[in-house]
């Protein structure tokens, strides 16, 4: 996993691709997230493991990039495909724990730059839910956190965290 790429900066524009991440290692999955949260490049290995083809369909509302010319996979995805590799794939099986020292370390990271806030619009996964509870209970929790649930991905969240406030 890498985080923070800038396209914009790059000479051509273009996201990394499945190839260019597949001739560091086709053997090991790779994503590297854009710098918005929004974009994402994988390689071969991490299509494989998720069960992308071709002929998989775009999730609602995310879109898995492809060539125009033969419909293969690019390696780039967008919005909630980007979600669901990262939330189903990336961080399946780590305990609360260990996602609670990955949120600690990012705090750090936005603290050590001056950043007081952050927040995540469309949170598809009730899991982060559960870890921003679990950091808050730990009083592990450095940043004021706006989190905002997607009702149609997770909808028990309206029973669950209504009366619970900070």
């Amino acid at each position: 996993v890498a985080i923070g790429y800038d396209n914009a900066f790059f000479e051509n524009s273009a996201h990394p691709n499945r190839k260019e991440l597949d001739a560091i290692s086709s053997d090991i999955p790779m994503i590297v997230l854009h710098i918005s949260g929004h974009v994402a490049a994988v390689n071969s290995k991490a299509l494989e493991i998720v069960g992308w083809t071709k002929d998989t369909p775009n999730p609602e509302g995310g879109i898995i990039q492809r060539d125009p010319i033969n419909g293969e996979l690019t390696g780039v995805v967008e919005e909630k495909a980007v979600k669901a590799i990262t939330y189903r794939h990336v961080l399946k099986g780590l305990d609360a724990d260990s996602q609670a020292r990955i949120f600690e370390k990012t705090q750090d990271f936005y603290l050590s730059r001056g950043v007081t806030t952050a927040q995540d619009g469309g949170i598809i996964n009730k899991g982060l839910l559960d870890v921003l509870e679990y950091c808050q209970a730990q009083e592990r929790i450095k940043i004021d956190v706006g989190a905002y649930p997607l009702m149609e991905q997770i909808p028990e969240t309206i029973t669950d965290y209504s009366s619970r406030q900070r």
